[in-house]
């Protein structure tokens, strides 16, 4: 019955980002972050942009 078992390999990433903060104004003074933090970042833009393009392309009144 051992054998029937299946063991799962959960692979986790990690995105490393390294701040700089002045705690007595409560903002970020500096911010680090690797490819991957990018790559993430602008992967939220492009769903978005390519929306609002579809829907001024379709309500322009300039035909192409």
């Amino acid at each position: 019955m051992a054998d029937s078992v299946t063991q799962s390999v959960e692979q986790v990433d990690k995105i490393t980002l390294r701040l700089m903060v002045d705690k007595e104004n409560k903002k970020v003074v500096y911010a680090e972050a690797g490819k991957d933090f990018y790559d993430v970042l602008l992967s939220f833009l492009t769903l978005p942009l390519g929306t609002i393009a579809r829907l001024v392309a379709e309500e322009s009144n300039i035909e192409a």
